[in-house]
């Protein structure tokens, strides 16, 4: 038996990759939902994607700290252990679409199976759920507005499949 490297297509073909995106809030926006499930459409070539919405607690009569706390809890409660964690964070590491695609090649190397991405509302994640991630990922120094971030994420994961099977479309 000849063993060989297995590339990134031939492992997504055998070992599919489930993208799960936690994004508290909403999209509200038709703009914002038709963006979105166009990436998510184009996606389900690579992974299985699903959103998983939590409720946005700002504004509420609550603090935003308070609000970011109660949105920690529904959070976690969605984070697997087995997952690898991204949490978008301003503080976190920028990267071309590349390198972030780099990065995913690795995880699918190493075995990883699920891919959970968690993006906050307008106060932002909780340290608690910031302390969870395996990857904290800027896509900026700019601030965007959760609604956005969800579409740009999308967008990014499009790309970055795109880049590991050699696709036109990162051009």
């Amino acid at each position: 038996m000849s063993w060989h490297k297995i590339e990134t297509h031939e492992l997504m073909a055998f070992y599919p990759i489930q993208i799960q995106i936690i994004a508290v809030g909403k999209l509200r926006q038709s703009l914002w939902q038709a963006a979105a499930q166009e990436y998510i459409d184009r996606l389900q070539r690579y992974a299985t994607v699903e959103i998983r919405e939590v409720k946005d607690s700002l504004g509420r009569g609550k603090s935003e700290k308070e609000a970011m706390e109660e949105e920690a809890r529904e959070i976690s409660t969605r984070l697997q252990p087995q997952a690898w964690k991204v949490v978008l964070d301003k503080n976190g590491k920028k990267f071309s679409s590349e390198e972030f695609a780099a990065i995913i090649k690795e995880e699918i190397e190493n075995g990883r199976r699920v891919c959970q991405f968690v993006i906050g509302g307008p106060a932002g994640l909780a340290p608690s759920v910031i302390k969870e991630a395996n990857l904290r990922l800027s896509f900026s120094e700019m601030t965007f507005p959760h609604e956005m971030a969800r579409v740009v994420l999308l967008e990014q994961l499009y790309r970055a499949f795109t880049i590991l099977r050699s696709e036109k479309y990162h051009r």
